[in-house]
């Protein structure tokens, strides 16, 4: 089909749907009209609401009632869903369904004029930054020496507004400094200036909506765990781009 479906089970003591309902019930989950009328596979559901959690004691890896309430809202996040079934002294099991489609990458998270983007990692060759005055620039375009290679710069504001800006070219000269992922695709190499580097992580690649399906510049999207959604860029395209301005 178009799922991977991922079983874990165990062989351990179950949960107690009673347990679990008398716990929601204390924490007004649910209320004492609806305890008798829910059934032990609702019950079950009940453990991945937000805070929920059977244990009296919190400790360094459970009781504060988040880990299964952030399984469930990224898999539902990528079009995907969680099971769960358990049985008294016999074990529980959790279905994950996936879809397909899916892809994660491992990426840089940077920030440019206060909007963020993920660069695919496999295309970047290393991160540096530099003092403004190492930035030369000649007829419109910048570059600067990195370890003994003259790389040619280009921001990733002048890519975005499709056109080199001298006032882009002068803020960079001038700043303390300039933060420059230096990427390599079919064989060049080129410094991309942004303003911040975020984070190195793995991201959920999700497809574009059809507005945005024509823009050769993104190749997907991404969803961040504070709900935002930020634009993965294309290294190609990037390239292209650069050899244009």
């Amino acid at each position: 089909g178009n799922h991977v479906l991922i079983e874990i089970a165990d062989n351990g003591r179950g949960l107690n749907p009673d347990e679990i309902k008398l716990k929601a019930l204390k924490k007004g989950l649910i209320t004492t009209q609806q305890i008798e009328c829910i059934s032990s596979e609702e019950a079950f559901q009940l453990i991945f609401a937000p805070g929920f959690s059977t244990r009296e004691e919190v400790n360094e890896l459970s009781g504060r009632g988040v880990g299964m309430d952030v399984v469930k809202t990224n898999i539902e996040k990528v079009g995907g869903s969680v099971n769960l079934s358990s049985s008294l002294d016999q074990g529980t099991l959790i279905s994950l369904k996936i879809p397909l489609s899916m892809s994660i990458i491992r990426g840089l998270m940077v920030e440019s004029y206060e909007e963020r983007f993920v660069i695919p990692l496999d295309s970047i060759v290393e991160t540096v930054k530099l003092t403004g005055s190492a930035v030369r620039t000649f007829k419109n375009n910048m570059a600067a020496d990195i370890r003994e290679e003259i790389i040619p710069l280009v921001s990733l504001y002048d890519i975005l507004q499709f056109g080199n800006s001298l006032d882009v070219i002068k803020d960079c000269t001038t700043r303390e400094t300039v933060s420059v992922v230096v990427i390599s695709c079919d064989g060049y190499k080129f410094g991309l200036i942004v303003d911040l580097f975020k984070s190195e992580q793995e991201f959920v690649v999700k497809a574009l909506t059809e507005e945005l399906a024509g823009l050769k510049i993104y190749t997907g999207a991404t969803i961040l765990g504070d709900g935002n959604v930020v634009l993965i860029l294309n290294p190609s395209y990037l390239l292209q781009a650069w050899a244009a301005v």
